[in-house]
């Protein structure tokens, strides 16, 4: 009876070991939303239940969720202009003083 409570954790344990963590995006991703379409943009980093970046958009009306390849150029640019943007509203406008 011992024996076999060993082989079956080992086996288990072995099992575990094998089993990926539970992404968000079970696919690589569209290369490409069009803005006007876009409510909400999502980022999550790699994480110890999941080893990929992963961006999903939330499209307005439906808001239907839809995976972003993180790897595409598109993306990459739409990304960085939305953080740009973000990060440029927030500024107080310290250069109004210079002019």
């Amino acid at each position: 009876m011992d024996k076999t409570f060993a082989v079956v954790l080992c086996s288990v344990l072995l099992l575990a070991g094998e089993i990926q963590g539970r992404c968000l995006c079970t696919t690589k991703g569209s290369d490409f939303v069009h803005l006007k379409f876009l409510q909400k943009l999502d980022m999550y980093p790699k994480s110890p239940s999941c080893e990929n970046i992963e961006i999903i958009a939330t499209l307005k009306g439906s808001g239907l969720q839809k995976c972003l390849n993180p790897d595409s150029k598109l993306v990459k640019k739409i990304v960085q202009n939305l953080i740009k943007k973000r990060f440029l509203e927030k500024l107080p406008n310290k250069w109004a003083i210079l002019q």
